[in-house]
């Protein structure tokens, strides 16, 4: 972009701050909920989804049996109760297990929910004591609705930054593991593509020109963003992290949300990534596949989370449109209802594998060293039907 272009775009925006005041609007629930003006969800879509997580072990020798040995562990599964876009009944969760092959119905597992937090996630939390043996699993089953985005860009555009932030976004403004948006690499592209003139234009105008450069300043995005085993087996997720792939300018589909994300927070806006469920072919997928896919929402004032795809944007040709005017992947989504939204973080705390599979085992530290300890997910979507509109 031009310091010509730059200019003219900057003083326009200063424009829109100077004479527009934010509209009145009651304060958007910030863990989830409807959205308001100039946000809508629409179409709701009913879902029936079910992870199942496995670890199971490989040991050194047959005489080494046992290589999962612990006094206490626990399995770990997302969920997000109340989000903008998707809502799960509580009461719909369905939770089995399997120990060494042995499976445990639902209603003989003890779990428990922890949560909902403050930003409407939630885990679904699985204990296993006393372990001894090669393998442990739960299946999670819920009902869930999601629905499609729309924005009004235009008056997007004219919400003023506010005074501050809610306190129940706040985390999202600060680095969380493979979003390192601390470092110096990250401010100075803020500074750079804003030519310090950060706060002249309104959230939602800066959010448009730094996802966009952003965007554009990946060469390169290589695998599905899915690690798989063989016979198709999700192992995880592709991942090496905003810092590294910005300063590379490559990386998965998961790196480009991260950097996207990364850049938003060292701006002063909160954003966050989305992990979710989608059923879709993929390059390199010669099948549909149920799988995990990212994207990415940030928070506007007064009216709610702008949910964006950054590789949905890639190649639309986005970067040639007003910053006024619509974009394919920002804002208006209408395929979002077909994604059933689960995280906002890649694993759970404390949880430590290669490829973050999502959900996450936690354990006391007395796993026994094996050849090597496995994660293994599958994921299922089932349409269930048009949903529930809000009122």
């Amino acid at each position: 972009m031009t310091s010509r272009t730059h200019a003219l775009l900057f003083l326009l925006s200063a424009l829109f701050v100077a004479l527009v005041a934010t509209p009145s609007a009651p304060a958007q629930a910030t863990k989830g909920g409807p959205p308001n003006f100039p946000i809508k969800r629409i179409d709701p879509r009913k879902w029936e989804t079910k992870i199942k997580a496995d670890v199971f072990g490989q040991p050194f020798s047959t005489l080494e049996d046992d290589p999962l040995l612990s006094q206490r562990a626990e399995i770990v599964v997302p969920i997000i109760i109340h989000g903008t876009y998707s809502r799960v009944d509580p009461s719909s969760i369905v939770v089995a297990g399997q120990i060494n092959g042995q499976t445990y119905r639902a209603g003989n597992v003890p779990w428990k929910l922890r949560g909902p937090h403050p930003d409407g996630t939630a885990e679904i939390v699985v204990e296993f004591v006393d372990v001894a043996g090669q393998s442990m699993g739960v299946e999670v089953t819920w009902l869930e609705q999601s629905w499609s985005s729309v924005v009004d860009d235009a008056a997007a555009a004219q919400i003023t930054w506010p005074a501050e932030w809610p306190e129940e976004v706040r985390k999202f403004l600060k680095p969380s593991p493979w979003i390192e948006s601390d470092k110096p690499l990250f401010s100075d592209f803020v500074a750079r593509v804003s030519q310090g003139r950060l706060r002249q234009v309104t959230p939602y105008i800066a959010a448009k020109e730094l996802v966009k450069e952003a965007v554009l300043a990946f060469t390169s995005i290589s695998g599905t963003g899915v690690e798989r085993r063989d016979l198709g087996a999700i192992a995880g997720l592709q991942l090496i992290g905003a810092l590294e792939s910005a300063r590379t300018g490559k990386g998965s589909p998961n790196d480009l949300v991260c950097a996207c994300v990364a850049t938003l927070r060292a701006a002063g806006i909160p954003a966050r990534p989305v992990v979710g469920v989608v059923k879709e072919i993929v390059k390199g997928e010669f099948r549909e596949n149920t799988r995990w896919r990212t994207w990415a929402e940030f928070y506007l004032p007064n009216a709610g989370w702008v949910a964006f795809d950054p590789n949905e944007m890639r190649g639309s040709g986005f970067q040639y449109k007003n910053l006024e005017t619509a974009w394919p992947g920002f804002g208006t989504i209408k395929e979002l209802k077909e994604r059933i939204a689960v995280a906002y973080d890649f694993q759970p705390a404390g949880s430590r594998w290669d490829w973050p599979p999502v959900w996450g085992w936690i354990y006391n530290g007395d796993v026994q060293r094996a050849y090597r300890i496995y994660s293994q997910t599958s994921l299922m979507r089932i349409n269930r039907g048009t949903g529930v509109p809000d009122p």
